[in-house]
C-alpha cells in the first residue's frame, strides 16, 4: 500500500461500523441528526465544468427536468470521483453525500450531514416535503399500501422525478437517534417501472454471512472493500418497481433489494411489518421545474 493511501485510509479503518447514516452521537436533544464535524461541502468551477461534461447517453427517466439533469450528472460524476475525498466513502456520511450530490449539481442552498436536518432544510427554504403514510397490514395479514401509493402519485403525478431526494427513517420526522436512517437521491427508472436510488451504499457481505450478493458495495472491484477496506459506495440500486394503470397511475409497488431495509418501505429482507417511514423531498429548483415559477 502506498503511503498515500495509507494516508488516505486511516480514517476509514476506523469508522468501519454498521450503523446506516447520521452524525456522531452526542447531545442533539434540540437539533436530531447534527454534527459539530458536519462535512461543509464544496464545489469549484473546474468540477461544475466536469460534471455538465459527464456522459448520461444510455439512461431512461421516470421525469427529467432540467434540475434534474444536472444532478444526475453529478450523481454519475461523483461515483467515479467519491474516493478522491477519503471523508465521503464512509459510515454516516449518507446525508453529506447527497449534499456534495447536490452542490455538484449546482444547488449549494443545502448542506448537513444528518437525515433530519437535510430533510428539515428542504423543507424550511421552499421544497416540498411528502411523507409516505407507513404501509400497515389490514385483518387479511395483507400489506395495504393504499395511502403510500396514494402520497406516491402525489408527487408528480404518478412520476418520480429525478433529483427528489428519498429518505428512510425509524420515525415519521427523521428525528430518532444517529444511525436510524439513510437517504439518497433519485435517479434513473428503467421501461418496467423500476426506479433507481444512488446513494451511499452500505451493503456489503457482512450483512450477508460473507456472501457477496448483487448491488453490494464495489461489486465491480472487490480489492477496495477486501485489500482497501472501504465500507461504503456512492452508488446507484434498485429502489422501487412500479405498476400504472393506463393513466399512469401508480397502483402497485415492489421492494427490489429489501436488504436495504432502511430504503425499504416494506419490511425489509426478512419480513415482518414495515419499519420505515419514507420521506421524499422535492428542492425548491425542482418544485419549480415541476409546477412552473
Amino acid at each position: 500500500m502506498t503511503a498515500r493511501w495509507k494516508h488516505a485510509l486511516a480514517p476509514l479503518f476506523a469508522l468501519a461500523t454498521l450503523v446506516a447514516c447520521a452524525a456522531p452521537s452526542g447531545d442533539e436533544t434540540d437539533d436530531p441528526g447534527s454534527s459539530e464535524d458536519a462535512v461543509v461541502a464544496t464545489v469549484t468551477p473546474a468540477e461544475r465544468a466536469a460534471v455538465e461534461k459527464t456522459s448520461i447517453d444510455g439512461y431512461a427517466f421516470d421525469h427529467l427536468t432540467p434540475t434534474g439533469r444536472h444532478l444526475f450528472k453529478a450523481a454519475v460524476y461523483w461515483k467515479s470521483h467519491q474516493l478522491e475525498d477519503p471523508r465521503y466513502p464512509v459510515a454516516r456520511m449518507c446525508a453529506s453525500n447527497v449534499s456534495k450530490a447536490l452542490y455538484l449539481g449546482g444547488i449549494t442552498e443545502f448542506n448537513a450531514e444528518g437525515v433530519y436536518n437535510l430533510i428539515r432544510s428542504v423543507g424550511s427554504q421552499g421544497g416540498e416535503l411528502h411523507r409516505l403514510p407507513m404501509p400497515v397490514k389490514n385483518a387479511k395479514g395483507h400489506l395495504d399500501k393504499t395511502a403510500f401509493l396514494a402520497e406516491l402519485n402525489a408527487i408528480d403525478h404518478g412520476k418520480i422525478p429525478t433529483g427528489t431526494i428519498v429518505a428512510g427513517c425509524l420515525t415519521s420526522k427523521c428525528d430518532a437517534m444517529p444511525g436510524e436512517q439513510h437517504v439518497a437521491m433519485v435517479g434513473q427508472a428503467d421501461a418496467d417501472g423500476t426506479v433507481w436510488l444512488w446513494h451511499n451504499n452500505w451493503y456489503r457481505p457482512e450483512n450477508e454471512g460473507g456472501a457477496w450478493k448483487p448491488f453490494m458495495v464495489y461489486s465491480e472491484n472487490h480489492d477496495l472493500y477486501t485489500v482497501k477496506g472501504l465500507r461504503r459506495e456512492w452508488m446507484p440500486t434498485p429502489w422501487l418497481r412500479l405498476k400504472r394503470d393506463a393513466a399512469g397511475k401508480i397502483i402497485d409497488a415492489e421492494s427490489l433489494v429489501p436488504a436495504i431495509d432502511d430504503l425499504d418501505p416494506f419490511g425489509g429482507a426478512y419480513g415482518g411489518a414495515p419499519k420505515y417511514f419514507m420521506t421524499l423531498a422535492v428542492i425548491p429548483e425542482l418544485a419549480a421545474d415541476l409546477h412552473g415559477p
